[in-house]
């Protein structure tokens, strides 16, 4: 996997401090990004955070696209929470973090349904958000 650096260059700071990595690997055809960033540092200069969910969509699929953590694109919440050591997180946080995401789907069907989304495409998604809110 090739690391691009990523650093903050403020006016306001002495030096470019690195602040996370972005990582990238073309497999087969098949394009894998994956980003990891300093929450601690986002927090210290101010109310920066990014959401929890930056990089996350329902899928059909027992695979994301882009890869959970550096090894596996498995979409399985424990596989992502073994992971919380490289987003740069504690393990507590990330059972917050996942806890908090999965108390925002629950309501995912009447968000869905007031905002207009076809029943069809609802019905299809459905056993995905059950199964993610186990």
């Amino acid at each position: 996997m090739k690391t691009l650096y990523v650093y903050a260059d403020f006016d306001w700071l002495d030096e470019p401090l690195l602040v996370g990595e972005l990582g990238y690997e073309s497999l087969r055809g098949s394009d894998s990004y994956s980003f990891k960033y300093d929450n601690v540092w986002l927090r210290q200069y101010g109310s920066w955070t990014l959401s929890p969910a930056y990089d996350m969509n329902p899928t059909l699929n027992e695979y994301q696209a882009l890869l959970i953590n550096s090894t596996t694109n498995h979409a399985d919440l424990q596989v992502l929470l073994d992971s919380s050591e490289e987003y740069m997180i504690g393990k507590d946080e990330a059972v917050y973090i996942i806890e908090e995401v999965k108390a925002g789907v629950k309501h995912w069907k009447s968000i869905a349904t007031r905002l207009g989304i076809a029943k069809r495409e609802m019905d299809v998604f459905e056993q995905v958000f059950q199964r993610s809110l186990k």
